[in-house]
């Protein structure tokens, strides 16, 4: 049970982000390969610790399992607001981070063409937001947005574990002590 969770937060985590700073900048797959080797790393520590320490107590293992449930929920809906409202869509299943603080460039490009701002100017500027958004703020919002995401998996991660070890303390049945044998 562990090294199945253990792998599929690894690869999970992996396959499933899509966020980029720009078209001109392609850290998104950094992010997820980051994401795949320190949960990888973190988890098999936590593995470690797990079989060189005394059994945990099956209470124990369900109060970190409900404190990590509800964890995980908060940052699985903090990445989605994030994800939400920091970028636009750019392609078929690619993200590009925007901001707040207009570049030069974007603003005249608003007042030439009276418009507001809308994720379908991104396609305008060939997704590059760099040109459009301050970057250090377009940077900003990529790093905390991959960390909410390693974060997320993580503790995903973590309760996997928790969960595989509390069933497998629920399966051992203590060792009952062995009956005389009659006539003896």
């Amino acid at each position: 049970m562990l090294t199945t969770a253990w792998m599929f937060a690894g690869i999970g985590a992996f396959l499933t982000y899509s966020v980029e700073l720009s078209s001109t900048y392609s850290l998104g797959q950094n992010v997820a390969a980051a994401a795949q080797s320190l949960v990888a790393i973190l988890f098999g520590l936590i593995i470690l610790a797990m079989s060189g320490s005394k059994k945990i107590s099956t209470a124990n293992l369900v109060k970190g399992g409900v404190v990590l449930f509800v964890l995980g929920v908060a940052l699985y809906f903090a990445y989605l607001y994030l994800e939400a409202n920091w970028t636009c869509p750019y392609a078929r299943d690619r993200r590009l981070i925007v901001g707040e603080t207009f570049t030069p460039a974007l603003t005249e490009f608003l007042e030439q063409q009276k418009r507001a701002f809308s994720c379908d100017l991104v396609l305008d500027f060939a997704g590059d937001t760099t040109q459009m958004f301050a970057f250090s703020e377009l940077l900003f919002r990529f790093l905390m947005l991959g960390f909410v995401y390693v974060l997320t998996w993580f503790v995903l991660a973590t309760l996997i574990i928790c969960i595989g070890v509390g069933l497998s303390n629920g399966s051992k049945q203590p060792n009952a002590p062995e009956t005389e044998k009659a006539g003896t």
